[in-house]
């Protein structure tokens, strides 16, 4: 009885949080008509993860649980024995739940200042950090960040190779294969309407090793990397992965459906018409990368739509 006690306040916890997302979610589009990707707000897969100022990987408490669970098995197993052998473990853990639920609502507010992100730090690598939510595309949209992709060096490596920022219908957990490679720049195979790429190493028709451009789906309506499916495309004056911070921003015109793409204030794509987003009401909003035997970091800054 205690156990099933327990798992049903722990499904009510569960239906109230997702419940209070959810209000917050459609109250931040409706009134405010900002979203910010934060580790509050978006949800990172495969090698990505946020980042405090320093650099250095930011974990939440139920994270830091998790991987202290998963070092500690006897730990868990411990707990259980507790709550077996314990008569009413609900009633004495009252004031502790409540004191839990203050320290997660002030966890929360820590979470939403955590706004960058890091996507491969290593070869052979994939991940990808999608919004929560659909973001609604009845209107014009104004997508803001900035990035900078720095490279080891050492042992040859020529860094790559690349990054994107996608748009896909299919949920905020995907990511690609690792089999793919890094020239799927982390979006190549996905379900999805277009992808804006920045592309730091040069593969098999590709124009070159630096290049940004708006891609569009193959024959299957899948996602591709491949320059055949390119909608446009232009090689700034810069290297893309200078190690230096770069502005983003992407500009969806909803009458025209087209796309626009500025860097450092410079015009690079320019109402660029997208036939896969004719239609569509609301999509997933997120950024993917991948690596293959060379890799670079690419971190995301200030991300906002």
């Amino acid at each position: 009885n205690n156990n099933n006690n327990l798992d049903q306040e722990k499904n009510e916890k569960l239906f109230f949080s997702v419940f209070r997302n959810i209000f917050l979610f459609n109250y931040i589009m409706k009134y405010n008509r900002v979203f910010k990707f934060n580790k509050l707000t978006s949800k990172g897969n495969g090698n990505s993860f946020f980042i405090n100022s320093n650099g250095n990987q930011i974990f939440t408490k139920r994270e830091m649980l998790k991987r202290y669970h998963s070092i500690n098995p006897l730990v868990q197993r411990g707990r259980n024995n507790y709550l077996n052998n314990t008569t009413n473990p609900i009633n004495n853990n009252n004031n502790n739940n409540n004191n839990n639920d203050n320290d997660n609502n002030e966890e929360d507010e820590e979470l939403k200042n955590i706004v960058s992100f890091q996507i491969i730090n290593y070869r052979d690598q994939v991940g990808s950090v999608w919004s929560n939510i659909k973001i609604p595309f009845k209107s014009d949209l104004l997508i803001k960040f900035s990035f900078e992709i720095t490279t080891e060096t050492h042992n040859g490596n020529a860094g790559g190779d690349g990054f994107a920022l996608v748009f896909q219908g299919e949920g905020n957990h995907i990511t690609t294969s690792t089999n793919l490679g890094g020239e799927s720049i982390g979006y190549s195979g996905l379900k999805g309407y277009c992808a804006v790429e920045f592309d730091t190493y040069r593969n098999e028709n590709e124009p070159n090793g630096n290049h940004i451009s708006l891609q569009g789906t193959n024959e299957s309506n899948i996602l591709s990397s491949n320059h055949k499916y390119s909608l446009a495309c232009k090689s700034p004056t810069f290297e893309i992965k200078d190690g230096n911070l770069h502005n983003v921003e992407i500009t969806f015109h909803r009458e025209s459906t087209s796309i626009s793409v500025v860097v450092d204030s410079v015009e690079l794509l320019s109402n660029i018409h997208v036939p896969n987003l004719v239609g569509v009401q609301n999509s997933y909003v997120g950024v993917t990368a991948a690596s293959g035997y060379f890799y670079s970091h690419h971190r995301i800054n200030s991300l906002e739509i």
